[in-house]
């Protein structure tokens, strides 16, 4: 956006494939998850930055009770020696 200013946005998907233990009746567990996350970077100086946004995302399992959704407000500072 600017110098000292930055615009960051992006997105994941990851697949997660729970076999089980052998030997046991345990469901095998397939999950979907995706998310999103938008946020802005200001560096007053070099060696410092802070930064806000907002992740937002989803669980899909083949186990009903496995999903879920959030919703993520976050804020950090950097400072490097």
């Amino acid at each position: 956006m600017r110098e000292k200013w930055r615009l960051n946005a992006g997105a994941t998907f990851e697949n997660r494939d729970f076999k089980g233990d052998p030997g046991t009746t345990q469901l095998q567990r397939n999950d979907d998850t995706i998310s999103e996350t938008l946020s802005i970077s200001y560096m007053p100086i070099e060696a410092v930055s802070v930064d806000v946004g907002v992740s937002v995302g989803r669980r899909d399992s083949n186990i009903s009770v496995e999903d879920y959704q959030f919703h993520m407000l976050f804020a950090n500072v950097r400072a490097d020696f």
